[in-house]
């Protein structure tokens, strides 16, 4: 799209829908591309040896953020199948599994999504320790304030 200001006129490029090449820029592209490295001339681009003084361009790039940041995120907007979610349920199963937990794995997960706890007795399930819900519950609990804190 063309903008005219008084003395400038500017260009917006959108790179998803850029106008094809023509034949000729086509050609020169093929023929930069077949060109070796040694080919190329530098003589006019400036040595730069310093290049502390440089940053980038796009500021509105936010800094990396940090696992916590993620996972805090992530609880306070309860993202499903994301990193918070499966720090939830694969850590609460396997540590639970450690200290003698009989909940499966799909139960955990099952568990957190939804506050309740199902068994099919054709899987041969029927009863649940009633101390591994609870240590499995307060798991969920201390996860979250290991975030917190």
């Amino acid at each position: 799209m063309r903008r005219k200001n008084e003395e400038t006129t500017s260009f917006e490029l959108d790179i998803d829908n850029s106008p094809p090449l023509t034949p000729e820029q086509k050609a020169n592209l093929e023929a930069l591309a077949a060109m070796p490295d040694s080919a190329i001339d530098y003589s006019d681009i400036p040595s730069i040896e310093d290049f502390s003084g440089f940053h980038r361009a796009d500021k509105k790039r936010k800094a990396p953020r940090t696992l916590l940041q993620w996972l805090t995120e992530e609880r306070e907007i309860r993202l499903s199948g994301r990193i918070y979610h499966k720090v939830q349920v694969d850590f609460t199963y396997h540590s639970n599994r450690m200290e003698g937990c009989r909940l499966t794995h799909e139960q955990t997960a099952f568990m957190y999504k939804t506050n309740t706890v199902a068994c099919d007795a054709e899987e041969g399930c029927a009863v649940l320790r009633v101390d591994d819900i609870v240590e499995t519950a307060n798991h969920f609990c201390c996860i979250d304030w290991i975030i917190d804190n």
